[in-house]
């Protein structure tokens, strides 16, 4: 009987013992997947912070653009009414030029 009970005790500690080692590797799993779910949380916060940053960098540069756009056509349109006025000038000058041949003459 006193060996029965020792055999018993034996094998209740020994199931023990594989409890308690099977519930610390649980406890330090839980505590790595607790970690990187934290890991996580900040990794997706800063690529909210990236995206925002991104999404505000490319609303300012279609207004530069926009704004970059708008003044070329401004040039544009100026150097052709500048472009204009040197050809209207240079016509006068030649009819100026003919005149005085032709008064010279």
């Amino acid at each position: 009987m006193m060996a029965a009970l020792a055999f018993a005790v034996l094998t209740v500690r020994r199931i023990d013992g594989r409890t308690h080692r099977i519930d610390l590797r649980v406890k330090r799993v839980e505590n790595d997947l607790a970690r990187t779910a934290t890991a996580f949380q900040r990794i997706e916060t800063r690529i909210d912070r990236l995206t925002e940053s991104v999404t505000a960098s490319t609303g300012g540069r279609a207004d530069d653009l926009a704004a970059i756009l708008a003044s070329l056509g401004e040039d544009r349109v100026n150097a052709m009414a500048r472009a204009r006025e040197v050809e209207e000038l240079g016509a006068e000058i030649r009819a100026l030029r003919r005149r005085e041949a032709e008064e010279t003459v």
